[in-house]
């Protein structure tokens, strides 16, 4: 990264956002004995250079430290202001990588900081759904991260996690043998897509990532 980059990243906050393997890998455990184990599928999947946006669906506030235990590479994420209110919780998920943005979303300046570090060849994480959703029935995705993902021709690597709301159920904490799993899918590169149109491009993109997150998520592992 060249010292151009990494002026912008230090001006967005994150000026010292590094996930060392001996953290990830000691993350790893105490999640393991947190959920009695845990699945993966589709670890190959993930990049091992250059930028991409991990799209995840958000079942708990967990959902970040889990998710850069398991991704081999140094992590942003966007996430709503709101959660920066207590210092101390703001002091660790800006150590995980969080950038705070305005809760309805993506407005001119989220797009900006995430573009910067698509541009400086980072990961970064979206939850599309904006928020922990209350039900599971049906999947609505913001259309901010079909918007990064085309400005920047950036690829997306959907990822269904299960289970990692489970470690605070009673229920499903004594009913379920392995509670924690993550499904990687293949990467959706935007630039495959022939389109006559921006918008008719982002529709795209978003709606092929509605369907390959739905279809991890009934996968079972």
């Amino acid at each position: 990264m060249n010292d151009l980059n990494k002026s912008k990243i230090s001006e967005i906050s994150i000026s010292k956002n590094k996930h060392p393997f001996w953290a990830k890998k000691l993350i790893r455990m105490a999640l393991w004995i947190a959920y009695s184990g845990y699945k993966t599928k589709g670890i190959e999947n993930i990049p091992a250079r250059g930028s991409f946006i991990i799209a995840s669906n958000h079942l708990s506030y967990l959902d970040p430290i889990i998710l850069s235990a398991f991704i081999p590479r140094d992590l942003f994420f966007l996430a709503k202001k709101e959660l920066f209110r207590n210092f101390l919780f703001s002091k660790l998920i800006t150590k995980f990588g969080a950038i705070p943005i305005e809760r309805e979303g993506f407005s001119k300046k989220s797009l900006e900081k995430g573009s910067e570090i698509l541009r400086s060849k980072e990961c970064l994480v979206i939850f599309p759904e904006g928020g922990i959703p209350e039900t599971r029935n049906e999947t609505t995705l913001k259309p901010g991260i079909s918007m990064l993902s085309t400005l920047n021709n950036t690829p997306i690597l959907p990822v269904s996690i299960k289970g990692s709301d489970s470690l605070f159920n009673i229920k499903t904490f004594l009913t379920d043998r392995t509670r924690l799993s993550l499904n990687f899918g293949d990467p959706i590169i935007p630039d495959s897509e022939e389109v006559d149109s921006k918008s008719e491009h982002r529709g795209k993109i978003l709606t092929l990532l509605t369907k390959t997150l739905l279809k991890l998520e009934e996968e079972n592992l």
